[in-house]
Parts: C-alpha cells; structure tokens; sequence
C-alpha cells in the first residue's frame, strides 16, 4: 500500500489565525447564550409577577368581602340598637305624655270636624277615659255642637286614636310611626361602595 500522507502542517500565522476564529466563535456563543438566559430569566420573572399580582388581587378581594360582612353586621346590630333605644325613650315619653299626643290630634282636626253632625273618637280601653276628660271641653270650648261619641278598642294602641267625622278620618297609630322608622333605618346608606367580588381583577 501506498505510504500515508503526511501530516498537515501549519504555519505559525495560521495557528494564530485558527486561534482567533475559534475565540471568536466562542464569544459569539456565549453571547447567545447569554442573551437565551436573559431572555428565560425575564419570561420567568414575569411569570411570577403576574402570578404575584394574582394572588394579592384574590387575597384583597376576599378582605373586601369580609369587611363588607363586618360593616353590614355591626350597621344591623347598630340599627337594632338605636331603634331600641328610640323605642325606649319615646315609650317613656309616650307613657308619660301619651294623652296630650291624642289630645293634640283632636285638636288638630278641629277645623275640618268643627261642623259635622257626627263623630267617632276611637281610644284603647287604658286611655279612654283619660283622653276624654280633655276632649270634650276642648270641643265644647271651640263650639262643636255634633254627636260626639267615644268607643273603646283594642285594635289602637294605649297611645293610639282614630277619629272619624263621616267624609273624612284621621289615625295615629304608634305601629305605623315605628314601622316607617325602621324602614327609614334600612335604607340609610353608611355602607362603603366596595369592589365587586365577582369582577376579576386585570393587570398591566
């Protein structure tokens, strides 16, 4: 066989050469590299960012709710409070007053009744008697010359009167009063506009 070639040989401008390609091809693909890292490291960090963000928009919205349940309880509790309260006051005064307020109303309802032939002054059976020692002089002293009855029911409360005059009636009734209060408490709005729960939560 023939004898094998010989090996290559180099010169030492070519060696040098060699080296300077090959450092530069590595510094080339370690800049890639580099850039490929850089490039996985932002797209991770984002990742977490976003996922951050999620999470802090679900732990505030569930805050949100919970102190929305906190507001509405104690505003209920409050609200039972302060119309406890009212009732009591007012009771004390109604117990302490509670003619006068019907004979106020009698009162009231002169100028409509003063000429009527007939009217029916209805009183619960704790106030009856009470209510009409003070009405009829009151009528009597404004000149009212009608039938004046008085009937005893226990559909009115102690406080309560029901007047009527044949075309036209008037009512106080302490139900009704305390009915309208706790509607008016209700509506009262001291509850803070928060977001809603259902709504997600958008990120930039």
């Amino acid at each position: 066989p023939p004898p094998p070639p010989p090996p290559p040989i180099f010169s030492e401008t070519e060696l040098e050469q060699a080296k300077e390609l090959s450092r530069k091809q590595g510094y080339a693909e370690g800049i890639e590299a580099e850039k490929e890292q850089a490039n996985t490291d932002a797209v991770t960090r984002e990742k977490e960012t976003m996922d951050a963000v999620q999470r802090i928009s679900f732990q505030l919205m569930q805050l949100a709710i919970t102190y929305k349940a906190l507001v509405e309880q104690q505003v209920a509790e409050l609200s039972e409070l302060v119309l406890a309260i009212a009732k009591k006051v007012a009771g004390d005064a109604l117990d302490a007053r509670g003619v006068d307020t019907i004979v106020a109303l009698v009162a009231q309802c002169l100028p409509v009744m003063i000429d009527k032939p007939k009217i029916v002054i209805e009183l619960h059976t704790d106030s009856v008697e009470g209510a009409k020692s003070k009405i009829v002089p009151l009528l009597s002293q404004h000149g009212l010359e009608g039938d004046v009855q008085f009937r005893v029911t226990n559909n009115l409360g102690p406080h309560d009167v029901r007047i009527d005059w044949g075309n036209g009636q008037a009512t106080r009734s302490s139900e009704v009063l305390w009915g309208e209060i706790e509607a008016l408490l209700q509506h009262i709005k001291i509850i803070p506009e928060l977001p809603d729960p259902n709504q997600q939560p958008t990120t930039t």
